[in-house]
């Protein structure tokens, strides 16, 4: 897994992406029996980070991943901070990495919606919960989030 999800980080496959996405959408549907979404969004990138990559894998994603729920996949959430890359950190600095770098998009209203949050990957779930966090302060009514994989911390130790 480790392999096919940075080969689709470096090349942004849209075939990889719907195949993610149905693969996912299997795993979400089983364990949100009984919920329900309004609409589908992603962790997003700084604009710059964007523009190197060429494309954000968690919006290929999700784009995908609408299909399959039939809804609206929606450009809600902007990051409006630079920050090291999660990779690079402890389990400890990753979560201060991440607080307050993300806001909702202008024009965007999320007050009483239920949201699904995609990512690629999820390690110690930082970057999930500032964005579930920005969500829910803008008024979203549920927000369940769902990745590709998750990823095991080495340790590694804490300066």
């Amino acid at each position: 897994m480790e392999k096919s999800i940075l080969a689709f980080k470096t090349a942004g496959s849209a075939v990889t992406a719907a195949y993610l996405a149905a693969e996912m959408a299997k795993s979400v549907r089983l364990r949100t029996k009984g919920m329900s979404f309004d609409l589908i969004t992603y962790v997003p990138m700084t604009e710059r980070d964007r523009r190197a990559r060429g494309f954000n894998q968690a919006r290929l994603i999700a784009k995908e991943l609408a299909k399959e729920f039939r809804l609206p996949m929606g450009d809600i959430l902007v990051k409006i901070q630079e920050t090291s890359p999660q990779k690079e950190l402890t389990a400890i600095r990753r979560s201060g990495n991440m607080l307050g770098v993300f806001d909702l998009a202008p024009g965007t209203d999320v007050r009483g919606k239920r949201i699904l949050l995609v990512d690629d990957i999820i390690t110690t779930g930082s970057t999930l919960d500032e964005c579930a966090k920005m969500l829910k302060i803008y008024g979203a009514e549920s927000v369940v989030a769902a990745t590709v994989a998750a990823t095991v911390l080495e340790p590694k130790e804490d300066v």
